[in-house]
């Protein structure tokens, strides 16, 4: 989920992490949009990452190692991020291309 009350929330739900974990373990899609990155901070995932997020977020994905880039979407491996929803064209075609 986007937004900061939803991605704040799933950041501090363990259980939540173990699903991603198994999603990004599985090198299956994982797609997160906006602040939804932050959870890919808290799960360790964002390290070495190049990843995309709403762009307060991009102090907080440099601390954690991850480079940031301004772009409506951006793939890193399995990995799908974009900024905000005015870029969810670019978003959903980036996870069109993942699926098939």
């Amino acid at each position: 989920p986007g937004g900061t009350v939803n991605a704040d929330t799933i950041r501090g739900n363990k259980q939540a992490h173990e699903i991603i974990d198994a999603i990004n373990d599985s090198n299956k899609p994982l797609a997160v949009i906006c602040h939804a990155p932050w959870v890919l901070i808290n799960t360790g995932i964002a390290k070495g990452k190049t990843l995309t997020a709403y762009p307060t977020l991009q102090t907080d994905l440099e601390n954690a190692g991850a480079k940031y880039v301004d772009k409506t979407v951006q793939v890193d491996n399995n990995l799908i991020t974009s900024r905000n929803p005015d870029d969810i064209p670019n978003f959903v075609d980036a996870i069109d291309k993942a699926l098939s």
